[in-house]
């Protein structure tokens, strides 16, 4: 017989708001559970936690009975006590009983060390009260009547929870990272779609745009998101999260605060004054220096760097080239070598024409 282990709280906790907590407890729970037990059982000791949606969503669908057609549920792995051996038994059948009597202790020492972990993963009291059972407290409870209860008491959020968390969706980014602030939407999406109060994809951009409020680099990405999908009903908040997420390399801090590559876009026609422009300063500028011809040729060759950034086929004159593009790079079927190499958005059809600014 192996010794018991030290028990250790789970990855999650439930402590003071355990209807936020739920979810992400439920999982940590279950995904412990499974992964003891794995050498007896397929899904290790999921079995004793898992409600039947989650044992069925685990792989274990209703298999058709051979008799009546009926879906039947497979049943859950036991852990029984071998019985006891006659009286003169066979060496075979003492090797036998050995084996299984090893099997059973190591599955209930598991599972012991697994309640406790339960247990110890539970840090508020008032949580510990609702699954004690007088006079022994939670000695005779399993961790399957533990999920249980809790389940249903903290699975379905209460209407002030729903407020709650509808309400921390339109909180201000504040000092948290762009990063940090779409990690605690989604799981506030998460939660309020448990509670059957889900936010629409519109809804869901509005209020994340709507709290990034504060920085502008931050806005001007999610406003080139908006305009390059001016349709509502394209919007959605990963594509913008990932589009923002896109830009933040090429977003800066100057004195005056923050800033990116990112802005309206210019016309064609604004864009070969801007070019004309700087080629006429070029050239003023060899005259009056009196440096001749190379050096006015060097120095238009950099005014027209400067208006003509890179470009890429999916994001525009945007500030990396398409080579660079990790949309394109990750989907070649899509993207084709045309595409990626793309110099300009007249190159190929369908090239966006988004611009980055231009310092004259």
């Amino acid at each position: 017989m192996s010794s018991l282990s030290l028990p250790q709280a789970f990855s999650a906790v439930l402590s003071k708001d355990p209807y936020s907590q739920w979810d992400e407890f439920n999982l940590a729970v279950r995904e412990a559970f499974a992964s003891k037990g794995k050498a007896y059982f397929d899904y290790g000791m999921l079995h004793e936690c898992a409600t039947d949606l989650e044992w069925v969503a685990a792989g274990n669908a209703p298999v058709a009975d051979n008799t009546t057609g009926d879906l039947v549920p497979i049943p859950r792995p036991t852990n029984e006590r071998p019985a006891n051996l006659t009286q003169n038994a066979s060496s075979a059948a003492v090797a036998a009983h050995s084996r299984e009597h090893v099997r059973y202790l190591a599955i209930r020492e598991a599972s012991a060390e697994l309640k406790a972990s339960l247990l110890l993963s539970i840090q508020d009291p008032s949580i510990i009260s609702l699954i004690q059972q007088p006079p022994n407290g939670t000695m005779n409870i399993t961790s399957m009547q533990i999920m249980t209860v809790l389940g249903a008491r903290f699975g379905v959020p209460s209407a002030i929870t729903l407020t709650r968390w509808d309400a921390e969706t339109r909180l201000p980014i504040g000092q948290l990272s762009f990063t940090e602030y779409c990690a605690s939407h989604r799981t506030l999406h998460a939660n309020l779609a448990r509670g059957q109060s889900p936010l629409s994809e519109f809804e869901k951009v509005r209020r994340i745009i709507s709290g990034m409020s504060v920085r502008s680099d931050l806005v001007k990405a999610a406003d080139a998101y908006k305009s390059l999908n001016p349709l509502v009903h394209n919007q959605n908040f990963e594509d913008l999260v990932e589009h923002v997420e896109i830009q933040e390399p090429n977003m800066t801090v100057h004195e005056g605060g923050y800033g990116a590559s990112v802005i309206p876009t210019i016309t064609m026609v604004e864009h070969e004054k801007l070019l004309a422009l700087a080629v006429q300063r070029a050239r003023k500028g060899t005259k009056q220096g009196g440096s001749g011809h190379s050096d006015g040729r060097r120095d238009e060759q950099r005014d027209s760097d400067r208006v003509r950034p890179k470009y890429c086929y999916v994001h525009g004159y945007d500030g990396h080239a398409g080579k660079n593009c990790r949309r394109m790079l990750g989907d070649p079927t899509s993207y084709p070598a045309s595409k990626v190499e793309a110099k300009a958005h007249t190159d190929v059809v369908g090239g966006n024409a988004w611009r980055r600014p231009v310092q004259a």
